[in-house]
């Protein structure tokens, strides 16, 4: 169990590091969703929104994969340094709060969204001039 335990906390806590550029961000991302797919043996199932959304048997596999693609699009869109994209997903949620879900469907098209965005440099500048220093100096 703690192998999955830690398979999970590795997805959920899948940030950029400093530095790190959106693509190596991707194949971060992506391998730890493939390493938590291969200890539980298969696709996340979101049995209770899957049942919401499809009323036809045949179908359900097919959404179940479409929401488990959702879910990591979404994880990993949040995931992203807010820092740099932090325009791009305020706007996802603010159309997404007047009923307009302009969300990615995918981890492809998240990093597409993120990648084609022009983030603010003033706004960043602004950020790490306003943190405080992380190592303390004794005099």
């Amino acid at each position: 169990m703690s192998i999955i335990s830690d398979a999970l906390r590795a997805l959920w806590n899948a940030t950029p590091k400093e530095n790190e550029n959106l693509q190596d961000c991707t194949q971060h991302f992506k391998t730890s969703k493939d390493i938590l797919e291969s200890h539980l043996g298969r696709l996340i199932q979101l049995k209770k929104y899957v049942n919401l959304v499809c009323d036809d048997e045949s179908k359900i596999e097919g959404y179940t994969k479409k929401a488990s693609e959702q879910l990591f699009a979404f994880l990993y869109s949040e995931n992203a340094s807010q820092g740099k994209y932090w325009s791009i997903l305020r706007s996802l949620n603010s159309q997404k709060s007047l009923g307009n879900d302009h969300y990615p469907r995918t981890i492809t098209e998240a990093n597409n969204v993120l990648s084609n965005n022009i983030f603010d440099t003033t706004r960043l500048q602004k950020i790490s001039k306003t943190k405080l220093p992380t190592k303390l100096t004794t005099r």
